[in-house]
């Protein structure tokens, strides 16, 4: 037993140079992997940077472009927004006397998409971009807000370098305005939209709830059963709300025009004035709907803000469209 001891004791001996080499090794390779961690580092800064470039360009282009200005002027017109100012420090000036939040806005985007991941959502980033900054020139946009769960760091980081907050948990749609807020949400799924009415189902909040999303009456067109569009909300509140549709004013043969087109396609801007909100409100039926709605709990996933897939194109022969 004696020998077999000692025979151990060498063995772990000649196994000690081993666990140093191994060492050695582990820390050679912890350095390569910090120099490649550094150059991945790197590389997401550049790609971060590119894509802050490009939408900064994007919303560059979409300020003079139809599908811009005619939504500002449908949001500016339904909540009767100062006219814009000449200057900077103007704007400045009437940001300051609208402190008693008459004319204060807030921005929330829902359902982009990772900018890392697609051309849609950088595009839909530089709307949203472009919008506040129209908005910023008639109001006080003091509130800007993104979310979608497919949102990554990086994303964050982009988000937050054109003015946007990122919401830290998935609400579902399930947000009641506290001020007049503009939704975008482009290419949503129904239940989304679903979400924010009832969410603002009241005299004090529809008429301040803006959706800049799918179009309703879309919807109401793609639906064949009737029992289906019984209960569909955006289908019921056709007769109360007033909808604008939004084309670019890119001809097609533009090189950016398949690009918008992708993007913003079926896109439109939905306001409740406040004659017909108070119609709707008084609606039983479609009260009953809403209150269903309102009372569910929100699926623990993302499923209720991952963008559906984009309907086809509208005709481009429309430019704008109201119901009147």
């Amino acid at each position: 037993m004696g020998v077999d001891g000692e025979w151990q004791l060498v063995t772990r001996r000649a196994k000690q140079p081993k666990a140093k080499a191994k060492k050695a090794a582990n820390a050679g390779f912890t350095y390569r992997d910090d120099g490649r961690r550094q150059r991945h580092e790197d590389d997401a800064g550049a790609r971060r940077d590119a894509i802050c470039e490009r939408v900064a360009r994007v919303a560059a282009a979409l300020r003079n472009d139809d599908l811009l200005q005619h939504a500002v002027t449908a949001i500016a017109s339904h909540w009767q927004l100062h006219s814009a100012r000449g200057s900077e420090s103007d704007a400045s000036e009437g940001a300051a006397h609208c402190g008693d939040g008459e004319s204060e806005v807030h921005v929330v985007s829902y359902g982009l998409g990772s900018f890392c991941a697609a051309s849609n959502a950088v595009y839909q980033l530089a709307f949203a971009r472009a919008l506040q900054e129209a908005l910023a020139a008639k109001a006080a946009v003091r509130v800007m807000e993104i979310f979608d769960p497919v949102m990554n760091e990086t994303d964050v980081e982009i988000a937050a370098h054109f003015g946007f907050r990122t919401i830290e948990r998935n609400e579902c749609g399930k947000r009641a305005a506290v001020a007049r807020t503009v939704f975008f949400m482009p290419h949503c799924g129904r239940t989304l939209y679903e979400n924010v009415l009832a969410s603002n189902w009241s005299a004090a909040t529809l008429p301040d709830v803006v959706i800049v999303g799918n179009s309703f009456e879309a919807y109401s067109d793609r639906l064949i059963s009737a029992s289906e569009r019984r209960v569909n909300v955006l289908v019921g509140v056709l007769p109360f709300v007033s909808e604008t549709l939004l084309r670019t004013s890119l001809p097609k043969v533009h090189d950016e025009f398949t690009q918008y087109e992708a993007a913003f396609n079926d896109l439109s801007v939905h306001v409740f004035p406040p004659a017909r909100a108070l119609e709707a409100l008084q609606n039983e039926a479609l009260a009953a709907h809403v209150a269903a709605i309102a009372d569910s709990k929100p699926k623990d996933s993302g499923e209720l803000i991952a963008a559906a897939p984009a309907p086809a194109p509208a005709s481009p022969a429309a430019t704008a469209r109201s119901r009147g």
